[in-house]
């Protein structure tokens, strides 16, 4: 004949079953938190990523463009400009 165990002894107990709830949930707060951070933090760097390209971009075209004389209305043309050597070509 088998041996009849006690009440206390058939399994967890409801106090066990909310530490070990506490514990997880605690632990998966720690992780959204952490995974937010780390979104955070790509999301930001691709935006440095892209504004970088954005202002090496303009830079070059304010480089390659043509100049103005505002007083006078004159286009100064440099010796690298792209309208002087689409006229040579």
């Amino acid at each position: 004949m088998p041996k009849r165990q006690k009440i206390s002894e058939q399994g967890r107990s409801m106090i066990e079953m909310i530490g070990v709830l506490a514990i997880v949930a605690v632990l998966s707060v720690g992780g959204l938190k952490g995974y937010n951070y780390a979104m955070r933090r790509i999301k930001i760097q691709k935006f440095m990523d892209e504004f970088g390209l954005v202002l090496s971009q303009a830079h070059e075209n304010f480089l390659n463009m043509d100049r103005v004389d505002i007083t006078t209305g004159t286009v100064l043309v440099r010796e690298t400009s792209n309208l002087k050597k689409a006229l040579e070509a």
